[in-house]
């Protein structure tokens, strides 16, 4: 039980961290540009909505690095009690 929870933490927190730098990368306003405002509104519209899914694979990559921590901080803690 203990390296399968070791396994399965350390395999959230690296599938986690790929998930954050993949929408990290995707994101379109990572770098800013000056032309944005004379883009028409479609291609606007685009960047917002790929910007919102961006942010989203942010929140879920991180979410997981977060639970594969806190499983591995448990893994520790009750590795300290014995």
């Amino acid at each position: 039980m203990s390296r399968k929870l070791l396994f399965l933490s350390l395999s959230a927190i690296a599938i986690g961290a790929v998930i954050f730098f993949i929408g990290c990368s995707v994101d379109p306003f990572l770098i800013p540009f000056q032309d944005y405002n004379d883009i028409p509104r479609a291609q606007q519209i685009a960047y917002e909505q790929r910007h919102a899914w961006a942010i989203a694979l942010d929140w879920v990559g991180f979410a997981l690095a977060a639970a594969g921590i806190i499983a591995l901080a448990y893994r520790l803690f009750q590795r300290k009690l014995r």
